[in-house]
């Protein structure tokens, strides 16, 4: 829906007060033009019953029996009748009862009926007969039932969420339908499920579908063109109005964009996000952020962000140019170990998409700024959590395949020189030393973390801006 004439086609409505029961009590047709004109148009009651929205929430269950706005009902209004056949059942109930009165009851009708005649009270032939008030039975009374005889809205909430979308599908003429955290009650599997229902896989969906979710399985589930993302103004710099108060940021649907989604889902939850070049970089901001925490800092998690993995090489500009244009704050940590020219333009155009950039210099990778610039007295710590990591075996055939028999585990454990360093660096980064998300992360908590203020100024500099950036972007603490 538009607020805009044109150039959009569009039919724009406008409604007036809402109720949880009846739902929105009043419909206009909306445009700028009759607006201010003063001319009002309601929508017709046939008309709203295609676009008032079906919500699918978590107490559904009354549309498993056959009360009077219950789905079945809706299904079943032309060949079946539920008050005329409660109604028989209520006579047949009465009438049983009326010809075979419970034995139990006679002494006390006896009673009464010797009370009443000392009294003067006119009773007659007294008889216990169920009351046709009491008797009566709402719509309600016929539900849906297992083989077990079990009523089906004993089900588990997800089980009975999945059946009565399907049923919705059937029965719903509204071509709306809201659903709030789609994800409730369900195992990730029935997730796909219920979201295929909605129609989530349709080329040419058969209703327009809104779901509110807080799972990454449901993200995945969808297509990136499927995602939209709700933004205060005033988050993007911008200061809401009246008239406008948010903006919505979407998707197109491009590879980049699905492999993000599916990758990063849980990205997409944050305020901002910290998309790390590589596996390395992940677990570097992951481990600080334990650090962080250990210390009673503010850790990244703390104030609401979160890290991507950036997929390594050149895939990670594109992906945080998705998340930057989906009006996240970003911040890309990165090796500068690739020296082309066409790197150079897209680290350029990334940093022209929004993106902070964040990067060692100098042709360095991660590995090779954590081991020129650590304080010397820490690479024996270094060392011996790759040998932990890795095997103390391989390690020591790295080093000197590196040092060119020069330098050995023993000696770059326990005798650390300025030299060793450049072999180090070698050895960590072609024998992939810390290259995955936990080893990075061990790294960074528990030997980077609490040595870093010996570090060279250079290396502190990008932790510092990192740490600084999510004071900035994350939630105030």
């Amino acid at each position: 829906m538009s607020g805009h004439d044109r150039p959009e086609q569009a039919v724009t409505f406008k409604r007036n007060g809402w109720s949880r029961w009846r739902g929105i009590r009043k419909w206009l047709l909306y445009s700028e033009r009759a607006y201010q004109s003063g001319v009002e148009k309601h929508l017709r009651w046939k008309y709203r019953e295609m676009i008032n929205p079906t919500r699918l929430g978590a107490t559904n269950h009354h549309h498993l029996a056959w009360g009077s706005r219950s789905l079945l009902n809706k299904l079943s209004e032309d060949t079946f009748d539920p008050s005329s056949s409660l109604n028989n059942l209520s006579r047949q109930t009465r009438q049983s009862f009326l010809e075979q009165p419970p034995s139990e009851l006679s002494d006390v009708l006896g009673l009464v009926r010797t009370i009443a005649n000392d009294l003067g009270v006119p009773v007659g032939d007294l008889k216990a007969l169920l009351d046709v008030k009491g008797v009566s039975l709402s719509n309600g009374a016929i539900s849906l039932h297992n083989s077990d005889n079990t009523p089906l809205r004993q089900m588990g909430t997800g089980s009975s969420r999945l059946l009565i979308s399907g049923i919705q599908k059937v029965a719903s003429e509204s071509q709306i339908m809201i659903v709030d955290e789609a994800e409730y009650g369900l195992e990730p599997y029935r997730i796909s499920r219920l979201l295929y229902e909605l129609g989530s896989k349709e080329r040419v969906p058969s209703q327009q579908v809104f779901i509110s979710t807080h799972s990454p399985y449901v993200l995945r589930e969808l297509q990136a063109r499927q995602l939209h993302v709700l933004k205060k103004l005033s988050v993007d710099g911008q200061e809401p109005t009246p008239d406008l108060s948010h903006v919505v940021y979407s998707l197109n649907g491009g590879d980049e964009e699905q492999a993000t989604l599916r990758a990063c889902a849980e990205a997409f939850f944050s305020k901002a996000v910290i998309v790390g070049e590589g596996s390395t970089e992940v677990g570097i901001v992951r481990g600080f952020d334990l650090f962080f925490k250990s210390i009673s800092a503010a850790a990244f998690q703390d104030r609401g962000l979160a890290w991507a993995d950036g997929g390594g090489g050149d895939k990670c500009f594109k992906r945080a140019e998705v998340f930057a244009s989906l009006g996240y704050s970003t911040v890309l940590l990165k090796d500068s170990d690739i020296a082309t020219p066409a790197h150079a333009r897209q680290t350029q155009h990334c940093r022209e998409q929004g993106v902070t950039i964040l990067e060692w210099g100098e042709g360095h990778s991660t590995e090779t700024a954590t081991f020129l610039w650590c304080p010397l007295e820490v690479i024996p710590s270094l060392v011996q959590l790759a040998a932990t990591l890795n095997g103390q075996q391989e390690v020591e055939q790295h080093i000197l395949n590196c040092s060119g028999n020069q330098f050995n585990f023993d000696s770059c454990s326990k005798l650390p020189v300025d030299d060793m360093r450049q072999s180090l660096a070698n050895a960590a980064g072609t024998y992939k030393w810390f290259k995955n998300i936990d080893k990075a992360e061990q790294l960074a908590r528990n030997i980077i973390g609490p040595n870093l203020r010996m570090f060279d100024q250079r290396f502190r500099s990008i932790i510092d801006s990192l740490y600084a950036w999510a004071g900035r972007n994350g939630d105030q603490r």
